[in-house]
């Protein structure tokens, strides 16, 4: 009986700490949190809508970028350009709308 309850217990603290790790990544937005917690660029994603570019994800047109897994296009003209914290491109696409995009500052 007492092995039962220890592991019923042991059980339900994984299940909360999972829970709690899961609602921290969602409500703090996991790595994307230096995007959210800046007043400027803020308005450019959700948790899951801003990520860092995977290799051939992104392609530089003549004045514009493309995202090539869904075919949207950010042109320089419509602003969404912004600098990236450290040395990778990142990126913000929701359905339909191709956001923002960080570039590392060039030397």
């Amino acid at each position: 009986m007492k092995d039962r309850l220890f592991a019923l217990a042991v059980a339900a603290f994984v299940l909360l700490a999972f829970w709690v790790l899961l609602g921290r990544t969602v409500v703090g937005h996991g790595s994307t949190e230096w995007i959210m917690e800046n007043t400027v660029t803020r308005w450019c994603c959700g948790p899951q809508e801003c990520a860092v570019a995977e290799p051939g994800e992104l392609v530089r047109l003549y004045d514009a970028w493309l995202h090539v897994p869904t075919g949207l296009i950010l042109r320089d003209h419509e602003g969404g350009h912004y600098v990236s914290i450290d040395s990778q491109v990142w990126r913000c696409v929701s359905p339909g709308v191709f956001r923002c995009i960080f570039l590392p500052v060039q030397a």
